[in-house]
């Protein structure tokens, strides 16, 4: 896979919003997209936003095979599942085009946004289920300004990444 081509398909979403509170979104078309990809009412949305993104950035069969079952609807899951692939590599390394997990505390629940682009610490991303105002309520596909830091206390901490090219 391209990371560049990843990049740009991710970023034709940015601005696709939600019906608040997981319960569909607005544009039908992006709608019967994430639904192809498994997600349902209620969901949180950033695993199946990767997936899909995934997928349509010209995804071979044999990677669109291995992406239903590796994305899972957990985010910590999915780290776990692509870390026990032996088609696609984890790391630590911020890189254009790779998957950036977190986790929020020590628990199970996390979050997903793919990284744009590198500047030292600073990693911007594109993410779904998102606010680009900044509260904790996802909402939205958008970029972020994140940073490579791994702690972060009860908040969001840094699993890794996740290398789909």
């Amino acid at each position: 896979m391209d990371a560049k081509k990843l990049v740009e398909v991710a970023a034709s979403y940015i601005g696709q919003r939600e019906i608040n509170g997981n319960l569909g979104f607005r544009d039908d078309d992006f709608e019967h997209k994430m639904k192809a990809v498994g997600w349902s009412k209620t969901h949180s949305w950033c695993c199946y936003f990767m997936e899909m993104v995934a997928k349509e950035a010209d995804a071979s069969p044999d990677e669109w095979e291995a992406f239903d079952r590796l994305f899972a609807p957990s985010c910590t899951a999915t780290y776990a599942n692509f870390a026990g692939s032996k088609m696609f590599k984890v790391g630590k390394v911020p890189k254009p085009g790779a998957l950036m997990v977190w986790r929020l505390g020590q628990g199970w629940k996390g979050h997903i946004g793919r990284g744009e682009s590198v500047k030292g610490d600073v990693v911007m991303t594109i993410e779904g289920n998102t606010d680009s105002a900044g509260g904790r309520e996802g909402v939205e596909v958008a970029r972020k300004r994140r940073r490579n830091v791994w702690t972060n206390g009860k908040g969001l901490n840094l699993v890794g990444y996740i290398y789909l090219c």
